[in-house]
């Protein structure tokens, strides 16, 4: 896992720069200033954003998911889950709690929340 981890972890001579006709993988922050045809923010969840944050840097989680949000220029995918298990129930800021919130910087937005099985299913009724 470290291997892999050190494998898509872009270098810091590499930031801000993407590679054409591929995905990229990085942080939000690594995502400043550059612009996509297609995002996706994964793990949109309280537990993580704003997680312990408190006060000012509050505001900071909030304009970092605003400046993630709008690096794409057609698609944007939102995920989080509802519920975590095994190993990954144990991260975020409620360690060992199954259950997830979306972020409350997204909540009651103008597309709501769906699962990702009836997204799917849409897609193919189209």
């Amino acid at each position: 896992m470290t291997e892999l981890l050190r494998m898509i972890n872009i270098a810091p001579d590499q930031q801000n720069q993407l590679e054409a006709g591929a995905i990229n993988i990085m942080s939000m922050h690594q995502a400043k200033g550059l612009t996509t045809d297609v995002t996706f923010v994964i793990a949109c969840e309280e537990e993580y954003l704003p997680g312990r944050a408190s006060g000012a840097a509050i505001d900071d989680e909030r304009r970092l998911l605003y400046v993630s949000l709008t690096r794409a220029r057609h698609f944007l995918f939102i995920t989080h889950c509802r519920r975590r298990i095994g190993a990954q129930r144990h991260s975020g800021s409620r360690s060992g709690e199954e259950q997830r919130n979306l972020t409350p910087f997204l909540r009651g937005g103008p597309v709501p929340s769906r699962s990702g099985l009836d997204y799917v299913r849409a897609l193919y009724r189209h």
